[in-house]
């Protein structure tokens, strides 16, 4: 047996103290676990709705993009196209430089990096509550099948250590006892009794 588990009483109390914790520590993890499955559950939701909602815009943005490319030419299109900020709070053109074309693929465009945007962020916080949830799952795999089974098999050596313990000393308590009470009765019953010599 291990270091922890030998047959003493502050041990035993120790590791029991240690179990109890372990249980409780378990049946939280195993609450967490049922809520983030939860959250989980929601973000993919979440995820799938948005991708619904941006297939749709996706195309009126790329079909916007392609009349005013046939209309207004390349150029008035590249200003906002390969932009690195994905929100855009004014179009990023002057008014001479526009037409309604441009500016339909401009707000279609803009549409259409927001929900990806979203997007982006649901389906790293899906990813992030899925790394989650695997961690509290072999937290709560290593409480349930080695730290709990351990305590309690170290318990239970501990125990019948102890009780094996107490019935020797029982024993031995008693035998002693005979012998004294036998000694006693055998020195009461000689007639013989040893003098003091002077």
């Amino acid at each position: 047996m291990s270091r922890n588990f030998l047959p003493t009483k502050r041990n035993l109390i120790s590791a029991k103290i240690n179990l109890s914790i372990a249980i409780k520590g378990h049946d939280i993890l195993d609450k967490k676990q049922k809520i983030l499955i939860h959250e989980l559950n929601r973000a993919k939701h979440n995820v799938s709705q948005l991708k619904k909602q941006l297939a749709p815009v996706q195309k009126k943005a790329k079909a916007a993009m392609e009349t005013a490319e046939i209309k207004a030419g390349a150029a008035a299109l590249k200003k906002f196209q390969y932009q690195t900020e994905p929100i855009f709070s004014s179009p990023p053109y002057t008014l001479w430089e526009s037409s309604t074309y441009v500016d339909e693929a401009f707000f279609a465009w803009q549409q259409a990096t927001m929900l990806q945007q979203k997007l982006t962020e649901a389906e790293t916080n899906a990813k992030k509550l899925s790394a989650r949830l695997s961690k509290i799952q072999k937290r709560a795999a290593a409480l349930e099948n080695i730290v709990i089974p351990a305590y309690q098999t170290g318990i239970k050596y501990m125990s019948l250590q102890l009780e094996e313990r107490e019935r020797d000393e029982l024993v031995r308590v008693r035998v002693r006892y005979r012998l004294k009470s036998k000694h006693q009765y055998a020195y009461a019953q000689t007639d013989v009794h040893p003098k003091c010599t002077p």
